[in-house]
């Protein structure tokens, strides 16, 4: 019965630590994304100047 209150509390921690690191790396990636919005406008800002 010890076991399988400790598997059970491992899995649960496990599942805990997986959601956890889906949450940072998302968040992560929202960085990213915005960063790279960034650099797309900041270009089309510079290629629509050169050409007027």
């Amino acid at each position: 019965m010890t076991y399988m209150v400790a598997a059970y509390a491992v899995i649960w921690i496990l599942t805990f630590l997986f959601v956890a690191s889906i949450f940072l790396r998302q968040r992560s990636l929202r960085s990213d994304l915005e960063i790279i919005e960034q650099l797309v406008r900041s270009t089309g800002n510079r290629n629509n100047q050169s050409m007027e």
